[in-house]
């Protein structure tokens, strides 16, 4: 198996971690991802089911993002073209999501970061302590 690939059975399923490029995609989704990969959108809803689904899943990544993102005291970009360039249809669902997920808005994140609170070793950003299986079932 290489390095950063998933297996699906006995399928490879593609990278395990999406890119940058991939969540900005607005076709990201199980139809896209499907066809990209080669399998049944019944197969794809399946392997995905533990995650809580094909659109959590993304929706998680791309959060993961832009907390990295914004967690980056370097990234001067405004909080709306980080939502947008994760494929986020507005900033105020977006931030709904964001708070969600990581108990805290993306301004108080981004104020955290270039206050330098809030990261860990080498200037990372640190993610919610908050499980993602916990984080599923407040869905």
């Amino acid at each position: 198996m290489g390095a950063g690939r998933p297996w699906c059975g006995r399928r490879r399923c593609g990278r395990s971690s999406s890119s940058a490029r991939d969540l900005s995609d607005p076709r990201l989704g199980p139809e896209f991802i499907a066809g990209r990969i080669g399998l049944s959108r019944s197969t794809l809803y399946r392997l995905f089911e533990p995650f809580g689904g094909v659109a959590a899943y993304i929706l998680e990544r791309r959060l993961e993002q832009a907390y990295r993102a914004l967690g980056d005291s370097r990234d001067l970009r405004l909080i709306g073209t980080i939502a947008h360039g994760l494929g986020f249809a507005g900033e105020s669902q977006f931030s709904r999501s964001f708070r969600q997920r990581f108990g805290r808005t993306p301004s108080e994140v981004r104020r955290l970061a270039r206050d330098g609170a809030g990261t860990g070793e080498g200037g990372e950003p640190v993610l919610s302590e908050r499980p993602f299986a916990a984080w599923l079932q407040g869905l």
